[in-house]
């Protein structure tokens, strides 16, 4: 098992407030995403204090993480929009990272109620972990069968609007005002009202879909 320390900036208000476990866990997550490769190693993983970028390096055959900004595909906080006559959503520009208009969102009806959207990076690593799903597995292929036959295939255009479809919007009750919710990876569009519930409730309780989610690692 190989050592790979990773610098962080506590400078930087994004991450100067999150326990340093959790932030390795999302940053374990990003690496899985970003690099595949690193999925067939085990690294034991050390945040160390340092600024810049972030990188992976190697020196002396030790692979280092350098340079933090290079990690700035997430997804956080909450924006309030609105959607227009054709159904389309602005993104707000810091969700934005220059992907081309043909990358493919896919966004999928949540047993919570809202819509949650895959961005590109995490379309590639949700191919790979449905992939992992035995055929033999017939309870898991069926919830597959029920999450993706209501999913849908987004993009977004040049000015940096996705399109909401009417079944997606009846899905999550989304009119007129709408919030977008950061969930580091991904994102969730709601219903104002809807999200003010489901923040104030203290039901735990997760459906079949909720779990297979967490068996995908997602």
């Amino acid at each position: 098992m190989a050592d790979m320390p990773i610098p962080c900036s506590h400078s930087q208000c994004l991450y100067k407030n999150i326990p340093k476990l959790l932030l390795e866990r999302f940053l374990t997550k990003y690496l899985e995403i970003s690099h595949p490769s690193l999925q067939k190693q085990k690294y034991n993983y050390t945040l160390l204090d340092s600024g810049g970028k972030w990188e992976i390096v190697e020196t002396s055959g030790r692979k280092f993480i350098q340079n933090v900004s290079a990690i700035n595909n997430i997804y956080v906080g909450k924006h309030c929009r609105s959607l227009d006559e054709k159904g389309r959503v602005l993104l707000p520009s810091k969700w934005r990272f220059g992907q081309d208009v043909n990358d493919i969102y896919v966004a999928i009806q949540s047993a919570s109620g809202c819509i949650t959207v895959y961005p590109p990076k995490m379309v590639e690593n949700l191919s790979e972990q449905v992939a992992r799903v035995s055929l033999g597995d017939k309870k898991g292929q069926k919830i597959l069968t029920r999450l993706f036959s209501q999913a849908e295939q987004l993009m977004c255009d040049g000015q940096g609007r996705i399109s909401i479809s009417k079944q997606l919007s009846s899905h999550a009750d989304l009119s007129k005002d709408i919030i977008l919710v950061g969930n580091f990876v991904t994102f969730s569009l709601w219903n104002p009202e809807r999200y003010e519930s489901y923040i104030s409730s203290d039901n735990d309780e997760e459906d079949d879909i909720s779990r297979m989610l967490m068996q995908l690692g997602l």
